[in-house]
């Protein structure tokens, strides 16, 4: 062979050599770059699954299996971040349920949303706070009942299951409030029962008061005028005046419009020592177009009657005192009942004024209740009641009918309320 031909073979044998040396040098650049992604690639996984971004997580894990897809440590922690995504997803759903509930004031279903997130990953950030923050909202809901007892018992479930220092110094605290709850409980209570003992020491004293002056002759004297028919119209009006040998009675009654203004008077005098009483003045009040008067009338002027007060009339005097006591609650009841029922009544200011009741047979009272309206200054209307009694335990009030001044028209709205049985309360309180 030529020096020639062996020059020729010995350029192609290195050309050959350069090229296969600058393909496994191409090879081992394009591993070394595919390494450096995909150690690229996992660290940011890491850290996306330290910040528990499992989506972001599962997005880096992705990628390394596009540039290896048989990676076998990203499909490892591929599958990890994937279930992350699971629980995550439960924990968050879970928790979200819970605060509904917490917000709708249905602690218990909250306490279990939160168990059931903490059974899914235990460590899983915020949990066990959500799960301490719903024992604690759910012993506020007892406290602020002022249930003490179930409110501890709460904590000290939410304890056991999580032993945190927040949970175990409201339960401290729990005890001390419970304690100053009851301190303060039974300091008011005392304070009730010492306001209770004034309240009747002072019902008693009021009751003694009142049997005092009911006791007192010139009071019987009065219901002798009122029960001996001395005065036979209404309303009446007493003032008492006295010196020292007689009770001086001023008696005024008659005229319907309430004002104060009547048109009889009577001037009545009570021996004190032989209870013979005496009518010394009388007085008519005279009312004309242009005049109107005062005009003193010498009728019953110095009719005499015999108001001596036997034991006999004392008894019938204070058995009647406490009759008239029921009256007045039944009367007041019944006032009130109608008042409130009767629409036309409370438009119009209906008011009642007084009353003309009787003791009759079957019946506690029977009579009329007069109201006035208040728009018109007169008595339009007349109630005409029954109270009889019910059991041994009360009365029942029954209207029985009503008359109304000419023009008013509003018996149609008193119609529903004819024969009704009207409940009354005798018993304090």
């Amino acid at each position: 062979m030529s020096k020639k031909g062996k020059r020729t073979i010995w350029a192609a044998i290195i050309v050959l050599c350069v090229l296969v040396l600058a393909a496994v040098l191409g090879i081992g650049m394009t591993n070394a770059a595919k390494q450096n992604k995909i150690h690229g690639h996992l660290e940011s996984a890491q850290k996306y699954l330290d910040e528990l971004n499992y989506e972001q997580a599962i997005v880096e894990y992705m990628a390394i299996l596009e540039i290896d897809p048989k990676n076998p440590e990203a499909v490892k922690l591929l599958d990890q971040a994937k279930e992350g995504k699971k629980n995550q997803d439960k924990i968050q759903g879970y928790l979200t349920d819970a605060e509904q509930y917490l917000q709708q004031g249905h602690y218990g279903y909250a306490v279990e949303k939160c168990r059931a997130a903490l059974e899914v990953e235990p460590d899983y950030p915020g949990v066990k706070e959500a799960l301490e923050n719903a024992y604690l909202d759910y012993a506020e809901s007892y406290l602020k009942r002022g249930n003490y007892k179930d409110a501890e018992d709460v904590i000290n479930r939410g304890y056991q299951e999580i032993p945190t220092d927040s949970l175990l110094s409201r339960w401290e605290e729990l005890k001390e409030e419970e304690e100053q709850a009851k301190k303060e409980a039974e300091e008011e209570a005392l304070k009730r029962a010492e306001q209770k003992k004034k309240e009747e020491e002072e019902k008693k004293k009021q009751e003694e008061k009142k049997k005092q002056e009911r006791e007192k002759p010139s009071s019987i004297y009065q219901w002798r005028i009122l029960q001996l028919g001395i005065i036979t119209k209404f309303p009446w009006s007493f003032t008492l005046n006295e010196d020292d040998e007689s009770y001086i009675y001023h008696v005024y009654f008659g005229r319907n419009n309430f004002e104060g203004e009547f048109d009889q008077y009577y001037e009545i005098h009570v021996n004190k020592e032989t209870g013979e009483a005496e009518i010394v003045r009388h007085f008519t009040f005279q009312e004309e177009k242009l005049y109107s008067a005062w005009k003193e009338d010498n009728k019953n002027v110095g009719k005499k009657y015999d108001l001596r007060i036997s034991d006999a009339v004392k008894e019938e005097y204070l058995a009647d005192c406490e009759k008239n006591d029921i009256f007045e609650k039944c009367v007041g009841q019944i006032d009130a009942y109608l008042m409130e029922n009767w629409d036309y009544g409370k438009e119009h200011g209906y008011h009642l004024m007084m009353q003309d009741l009787k003791n009759a047979e079957d019946f506690i009272w029977k009579g009329d209740v007069f109201y006035l309206d208040r728009t018109y200054r007169n008595l339009s209307l007349t109630v005409e009641i029954e109270i009889a009694r019910k059991d041994y335990a009360g009365v029942e009030a029954k209207i029985t009918g009503f008359n109304l001044d000419p023009g008013d028209e509003v018996s149609d709205s008193l119609a529903d309320f004819i024969g009704k049985g009207i409940p009354i309360a005798l018993a304090e309180g």
